[in-house]
């Protein structure tokens, strides 16, 4: 992680760097990761740090990512499957009117 982390100081830095040390965020520091993605949400794989958030059970990362790639279907969707650890009113009031599947 020191090594990704010193990385990211470069000048070009690969958006891999910023994902893999979002996933290792995940993996071993999690209180971490909500930080890392607001700060560096430009640079991430969005795709590649959602899933490695739903493997290790990091739900309202995931939602945040979801809402963030223009997925409020799947961030809604997480919201309701996962609520005790993921629900936040007021992110579920901004993705609920922008979904495309009324149904939900």
């Amino acid at each position: 992680m020191l090594l990704l982390e010193q990385g990211m100081s470069l000048e070009r830095t690969h958006n891999g760097i910023y994902t893999e040390l979002g996933i290792l965020y995940a993996k071993y520091t999690p209180k971490r990761l909500m930080d890392h993605i607001r700060t560096y949400n430009n640079h991430l794989m969005v795709p590649k740090l959602i899933r490695a958030c739903e493997q290790y059970q990091m739900w309202p990362e995931a939602v945040h990512l979801h809402a963030s790639y223009e997925q409020q279907d799947q961030a809604v969707i997480t919201m309701m499957e996962h609520s005790p650890s993921a629900w936040r009113h007021d992110l579920f009031s901004q993705n609920i009117i922008k979904v495309a599947n009324h149904d939900l």
